[in-house]
């Protein structure tokens, strides 16, 4: 099935996951840069994990960092 052939909310849905999904990558991608450990803990695999089947919007991502690395 082709994205045209989607349910519009589905297809809306999809595209400001993706958003958030970006932007999670570019906050990800500033602390690699400045050498901070960090761990993404939302997205499609952990959406997967707790919610086996089901397409879930989203709004935000949460990124763990150490205490130490807050500054």
């Amino acid at each position: 099935m082709s994205a045209q052939g989607l349910d519009p909310a589905l297809r809306l849905m999809a595209a400001r996951n993706l958003i958030v999904d970006q932007l999670t990558a570019e906050v990800s991608g500033a602390f690699v840069a400045e050498r901070i450990e960090s761990l993404g803990l939302k997205g499609p695999a952990l959406a997967e994990w707790l919610y086996p089947g089901e397409v879930r919007p989203y709004a935000d991502s949460d990124v763990l960092i150490k205490p130490g690395d807050w500054q």
